[in-house]
């Protein structure tokens, strides 16, 4: 009996990408639990790295605020969690922030007016609301600071060594990242699994065109693997460029559909025939070489 191989995780990311011959061992080998263990862990890895790529530039960007913030931040007051400031506008920093200074609304009001719809098109803006400080990116709200957290009252002068010394604390730097990763991996666990169960549906569309049939989950593991390619170039796109470009979602979304029918295919012509039982498991039938000689010596026979 031959010994089934066993891939590991980095295995797998290689083969499907480079070998489609991967694609009908997983429909023989591999249970729809163990792929989605495998995207689930995937998806993490991703976005570890994303994480890791938001936090180093909002630290960069706060390190910037600090060095410029007796410059750009005028006479204030903070009590009972609410900041109040005389002179209020707008300002766009030398490493590419635009800072807003607006305590006549707080951040949830703030986003709703229309000064917010016009400042929206920078892509990183530093947020100073009566409520809370909010830095956020072209990807949305990435961080914030609310002054529910100041049990005290600060003055400019006072607030600044208050924020240093929180800010430089390992332990906020940890549960920022934390946040950061906890919020990034529900969503893209969510809206990535979507994205695969659509993919599953092309995988059937195409598998009827070639007369395959097989069982909606196994498409789903087609699916599951063909996106590995396409979601770690949308991971080169963000750690590059700060976030997936129209270019980078398109030739993702193309690399995919690629991958699908290329895969179906390597199903198609896979040297042997899988029957699936109702269960979901593989059978494989194989002709042996015992087999086929009897079947030559009675086409023999007969000829004779």
């Amino acid at each position: 009996m031959q010994k089934k191989i066993k891939l590991d995780f980095f295995q797998k990311i290689i083969l499907s990408m480079t070998d489609f011959r991967f694609y009908p061992y997983v429909l023989k080998s591999e249970k729809l639990s163990q792929s989605l263990a495998h995207f689930t862990l995937f998806i993490i890895v991703l976005c570890l790295l994303i994480t890791t790529k938001y936090s180093m530039n909002l630290f960069q960007q706060v390190d910037y605020f600090l060095e410029d913030y007796h410059s750009i931040v005028p006479e204030f007051s903070i009590k009972d969690g609410i900041l109040q400031v005389e002179e209020t506008g707008s300002i766009e920093l030398e490493n590419g922030i635009y800072a807003i200074v607006d305590t006549s609304l707080n951040y949830s009001e703030y986003i709703q007016s229309e000064d917010y719809r016009r400042i929206a098109k920078y892509e990183e803006r530093l947020l100073i609301n009566s409520d809370k400080v909010t830095y956020e990116s072209a990807d949305g709200e990435i961080a914030s600071f609310s002054f529910s957290n100041v049990l005290e009252s600060y003055d400019k002068e006072s607030f600044f060594y208050f924020f240093v010394n929180f800010y430089h604390d390992n332990t906020t730097k940890i549960v920022i990242f934390f946040v950061i990763f906890v919020t990034l991996l529900i969503g893209y666990l969510m809206v990535k699994f979507v994205e695969i169960v659509f993919l599953a549906l092309i995988a059937s569309i195409i598998a009827s065109i070639y007369r395959i049939k097989i069982d909606f989950k196994n498409y789903l593991k087609i699916a599951i693997y063909c996106v590995t390619l396409p979601y770690i170039i949308e991971l080169i796109s963000i750690i590059t460029v700060g976030g997936v470009k129209d270019y980078a979602a398109l030739a993702s979304n193309i690399l995919a559909y690629v991958y699908i029918f290329y895969a179906i295919r390597a199903v198609k012509l896979d040297a042997f025939l899988l029957i699936f039982n109702p269960n979901g498991n593989v059978k494989i039938v194989k002709k042996d070489e015992n087999d086929e000689k009897n079947d030559d010596d009675k086409d023999g026979g007969k000829n004779a």
